[in-house]
């Protein structure tokens, strides 16, 4: 395996050997050996301001798969108050619809009694025959035997 950052190959290809200053991490004296791309333009970075370029690039994309996940759960929040919000004004057009038809439902029976007592009203009253106890009473009652006139 070639080793292409060493020896004479290195001094004979760059200047000064491929030395000079980082411009990621403003060491002084560290081999150039890297293209890297910083603000547009192509610079030769050392071996740690690759690793360095590297680690900023990694966390950039973990902080951007943070914010998506958390946008994605924020949307899942308000789609789940929307639809908790629906059911309610449902819950609530449910309860006002059977306020109303138990309302209806009264009137009419108001109604019927209205027409009952106004029906009882027209018609010829009965007398009463003077017995209070009703055909229910005597019919509940038990048939007491009579003494007979013997004893």
């Amino acid at each position: 395996m070639s080793k292409a950052h060493r020896g004479r190959p290195l001094k004979e290809e760059k200047a000064m050997s491929g030395r000079g200053t980082c411009p990621v991490t403003g060491q002084s004296g560290v081999k150039l050996l890297y293209e890297a791309e910083l603000d547009g333009t192509k610079v030769m970075v050392s071996k740690a301001g690759k690793a360095t370029l590297a680690n900023i690039k990694k966390r950039q994309e973990k902080i951007g798969r943070q914010a998506a996940a958390a946008e994605a759960a924020k949307a899942a929040e308000q789609a789940r108050k929307a639809e908790e919000a629906a059911a309610a004004k449902e819950a609530a057009a449910a309860a006002k619809a059977a306020a109303e038809q138990a309302e209806a439902a009264a009137k009419a029976e108001a109604e019927a009694a209205a027409s009952a007592e106004a029906a009882q009203a027209e018609s010829p009253a009965e007398e009463p025959s003077g017995d209070s106890s009703t055909d229910a009473e005597q019919a509940a009652e038990p048939d007491e035997e009579k003494p007979s006139a013997s004893e």
